[in-house]
């Protein structure tokens, strides 16, 4: 068995991911982000923002939030 074939039997070995395969795999199952930034000076707190961000296609954010689509306008 040479190399190369005990390497692509391997499921442990990376493959290469572009930027689409990376998008279409965020849209169909969805992703949440949150985070929280303050800004201050002189240890006085001057802005304090929170972000809560959900990306996903339509289809998934309908799915996951009323059941499955219909096809129809809700």
């Amino acid at each position: 068995m040479s190399v190369a074939a005990g390497a692509l039997a391997d499921p442990r070995v990376a493959r290469e991911v572009t930027l689409l395969d990376l998008l279409d795999r965020l849209l169909a199952g969805g992703i949440a982000i949150q985070g929280e930034i303050t800004l201050a000076a002189a240890d006085i707190d001057l802005v304090d923002l929170s972000l809560r961000l959900v990306v996903g296609s339509v289809g998934t954010l309908r799915r996951d939030l009323n059941g499955p689509v219909t096809g129809r306008p809700a």
